[in-house]
């Protein structure tokens, strides 16, 4: 994390962004990353195209070099197994995040899903509760999952 606080830093210091910002900025990002973390182990295997799926999705989504992914994934995994539920996480996104942002959020989790191309019931169990604590409505949890569905061509 100290790298990517560097970069957060460096802009701050050029008056691109404001502290709170800054910090809020990392904790959402953490945020993101347990929730897939999380939903990539809950099938108990936590593949590496599932890893590389996730380093993918924070890369692009909070333009990210391979370094912060790589910080940002570990610092996340140990906040993840440190924590006794979800709500922590989800909680400090619902405080940010647009509806638009978390159902992104939950398109996310259904990418991670099916990453090996099919879903078991731990994982579905994970979705609806995930979509809940984001305080999403059962039909945005269903097309986010419908459009990662036609997205990667499953049935």
């Amino acid at each position: 994390m100290k790298r990517i606080f560097r970069r957060f830093l460096a802009r701050y210091a050029e008056n691109k962004v404001n502290f709170p910002e800054l910090v809020r900025t990392e904790d959402l990002q953490t945020a993101a990353c347990v929730l897939m973390l999380e939903t990539a182990h809950a099938d108990r295997k936590f593949s590496d195209m599932e890893k590389q799926l996730i380093r993918d999705i924070l890369g692009e989504q909070f333009d990210l070099t391979p370094d912060e992914i790589t910080e940002l994934m570990s610092v996340a995994e140990r906040e993840r197994s440190d924590s006794l539920d979800m709500w922590t996480f989800t909680n400090r996104i619902n405080r940010v995040f647009t509806r638009r942002e978390k159902i992104r959020i939950m398109e996310n989790i259904w990418r991670v899903i099916y990453a090996d191309r099919r879903m078991d019931q731990h994982e579905d169990y994970l979705a609806h509760k995930l979509a809940n604590l984001l305080r999403l409505q059962h039909h945005e949890m269903i097309g986010a999952k419908v459009r990662i569905r036609e997205e990667l061509k499953l049935d």
